[in-house]
């Protein structure tokens, strides 16, 4: 093979034969696919958080 090339492989998937630049940009599309997910659920769940702590704080206030 020659220098500067990379063999993707992925779960029996066709082989494919990119260059350096192109290994660059599929690794960070597969990166983003496994880290936006989780990342969305970690944001998602802060936000209901602090929304849920924001009804319980507006509830005591209402009731002064």
């Amino acid at each position: 093979m020659p220098v500067g090339l990379t063999v993707i492989l992925h779960h029996g998937a066709a082989v494919d034969i990119i260059t350096p630049a192109n290994a660059v940009q599929l690794r960070q599309a597969v990166m983003d696919n496994f880290l936006n997910p989780p990342l969305e659920q970690v944001i998602l769940s802060g936000e209901r958080m602090v929304n849920k702590i924001k009804r319980r704080k507006s509830g005591e206030m209402s009731g002064i």
